[in-house]
């Protein structure tokens, strides 16, 4: 997850200058929510597709969640839930939000739908994963309808949303790296806390588990990007050792550094999980800084 300026796309006509279609459905679920019923209205208009444009060019067509690259499988995610919230029986969802701009992001069937899922952690092994491939997952997890707040809930279109504190971060709204780190040294690439304080880490906590992110096939591809730039960075270090074994050169620390660089190009925006890249190459080039300067010493 990576943090996404929404203003540097300009939001889609249909919602903000609203069409026909948006306003007659406004309307329709306004009328709907005032009678007595407690169905939830049917919108459709929220994934227009001037709208899905805008919001995979805001993500660069990844999910806004775990950067998994999305191609034709792109949903339509609610960061507040339209139709009701998991844990709130009498709440009726936030459905007067569920034609705002703002509370729109794009996710993948993994992050946004509640099903069952394998979830790996920082002690699974590669027979334990072997093991888990074979079996029915039993656990469930994604998003759904949760959204864990502190706070006081807003219920109606009248109430404040100032007065909730959402615990799942929102990456248009918060800057995911204060709060989410990721697992070194492990054979998967596992998203952890960054345990900078409680709140934090409850945060991060509850963004870990509401959308799932080290669910077993997620964390497949993760680990699978992981690995080559491991191999990438391995092999600048053992060329650079060698080269110091034989009295050194400044010619190998500049093409050390030039692949340095080159690693980071699995740091830009549209490449798939691109804040656990930014985040090992920061690492490793930063381990390179302190063993060149130890050799031009």
């Amino acid at each position: 997850m990576r943090h996404v300026k929404r203003s540097s796309v300009t939001p889609p006509a249909s919602l903000s200058k609203p069409s026909a279609a948006v306003l007659k459905e406004r309307d329709e679920a306004v009328a709907h929510y005032a009678s007595t019923g407690t169905a939830s209205y049917k919108f459709s208009k929220y994934k227009e597709f001037d709208v899905k444009t805008s919001l995979g060019v805001l993500f660069d067509y990844k999910c806004a969640y775990c950067e998994f690259q999305l191609g034709d499988g792109m949903e339509v995610e609610h960061f507040r839930p339209k139709g009701r919230v998991d844990g709130e029986p009498l709440h009726r969802g936030y459905w007067w939000l569920a034609l705002v701009w703002e509370n729109l992001l794009p996710s993948c069937a993994g992050c946004n739908q509640r099903r069952r899922q394998h979830l790996i952690t920082t002690t699974t092994t590669e027979a334990e994963y072997a093991v888990l491939q074979g079996k029915k997952p039993t656990e469930t997890a994604g998003k759904g309808n949760h959204f864990p707040i502190s706070g006081a809930r807003a219920f109606v279109q009248s109430d404040s949303l100032s007065g909730e504190d959402h615990d799942i971060l929102d990456p248009t709204v918060d800057n995911p790296e204060q709060y989410l780190t990721w697992s070194t040294g492990t054979t998967y690439s596992i998203v952890l806390p960054s345990l900078v304080d409680y709140a934090s880490t409850r945060r991060a906590l509850a963004t870990i588990n509401v959308f799932a992110l080290n669910r077993t096939h997620l964390v497949q591809l993760r680990s699978g990007v992981l690995r080559e730039m491991r191999l990438k960075a391995t092999e600048i270090e053992n060329d650079l050792a060698e080269d110091a074994a034989h009295g050194g050169s400044e010619f190998a620390i500049r093409n050390a550094l030039r692949r340095v660089d080159a690693l980071k190009r699995y740091c830009e925006p549209n490449k798939p999980f691109s804040a656990m890249a930014r985040a090992f190459v920061k690492a490793f080039a930063d381990s390179l800084a302190t063993r060149i300067e130890n050799i031009e010493d």
